[in-house]
């Protein structure tokens, strides 16, 4: 990292230490300023995110960087611009590990792509698109590659298989994208799979070609891209928690758009459809957060004429 004081003609001080117990100032109009140059500069919409949230990462950034208030942090980004990726970083929710929560992979495998690749294969479309939204570091998206190599090597061979993973947090894309793990972030998957689909390297564990060569990786706001068309499964889990109610309606609007009909939507445990959604698309397996887009549009509301 270059420091302020290092870069030519600047004369700034290095800050006193923090005091952890002491609150931060977040005032409202330096919160207004930084969202909007946040997304003139990033693309990222920090008022879409739950404020509690935003404020709590935020104050991570504040003490990391030792600014006692937001406006002294919005000094420090002129001076050092490479701290913005930093506060993106920050702002991303890209902690994860692969096969998280087990059970739902489960109910994926024996339940959902089999069902998926029937529907395909009535109607002679030999393809199947799946789609990690807010993939992080790739764990949940290289998962599903690793559940199609090793349980459905039929289909693979006969169908057109994609997984996109997508996020908005660019270094989280390139650690997808190089595919090295910590063993730490492989505690939830089987050693044998392990050792049949890694490669070791120093302290790290690298995903096989075999399974890297069905997935892709895409940064994606999912609050302003359109999302990618005639989806069979998407999985966005523990992304909608941190936002405001009127962002998770539009992200939900944009997945029903995205899904096929007859495609599924996996959310979060913490997470639920909200408003018209519910109306939308169909609880399959409630206590997995699991919903279906209808094959036929559900009626609208009658509404009562007068006269």
């Amino acid at each position: 990292m270059i420091s302020a004081a290092s870069r030519s003609g600047s004369k700034a001080v290095a800050p006193a230490p923090m005091d952890k117990g002491k609150e931060l100032s977040l005032s409202a109009a330096a919160f207004q300023t930084l969202a909007e140059q946040l997304h003139a500069r990033r693309g990222l919409d920090l008022l879409g995110y739950k404020d509690r949230y935003a404020r709590r990462r935020l104050s991570v950034r504040l003490r990391a960087r030792r600014c006692a208030s937001l406006e002294s942090y919005l000094e420090l980004l002129k001076q050092e611009p490479e701290e913005w990726d930093r506060l993106v970083a920050a702002l991303s929710i890209n902690v994860s590990n692969f096969y998280r929560n087990p059970e739902t992979f489960e109910l994926i495998r024996t339940r959902l792509i089999p069902e998926l690749i029937q529907w395909r294969q009535r109607r002679a479309e030999p393809r199947l698109k799946l789609w990690s939204a807010g993939c992080a570091d790739g764990e949940e998206a290289y998962s599903l590659a690793l559940m199609m190599r090793e349980h459905f090597r039929g289909p693979l061979a006969t169908m057109a298989v994609s997984i996109l993973g997508t996020d908005i947090d660019e270094d989280s894309l390139a650690r997808a994208r190089a595919g090295s793990y910590p063993e730490s972030r492989l505690t939830d998957l089987p050693a044998d799979l392990r050792e049949k689909h890694f490669l070791p390297r120093g302290k790290e564990w690298v995903v096989r070609r075999r399974v890297a060569a069905l997935v892709r990786f895409e940064r994606q706001d999912l609050l302003r891209d359109p999302g990618p068309e005639d989806v069979d499964l998407i999985v966005c889990r523990n992304v909608l928690i941190y936002l405001s109610r009127e962002e998770q309606e539009r992200i939900l609007d944009r997945f029903t758009e995205s899904l096929r009909p007859g495609g599924h939507l996996v959310l979060g445990k913490t997470e639920t459809l909200i408003g018209r959604l519910r109306r939308t698309l169909v609880p399959v397996i409630p206590r997995e957060r699991i919903y279906q887009k209808p094959e036929v549009a559900p009626a609208l509301p009658r509404q009562e004429v007068d006269g």
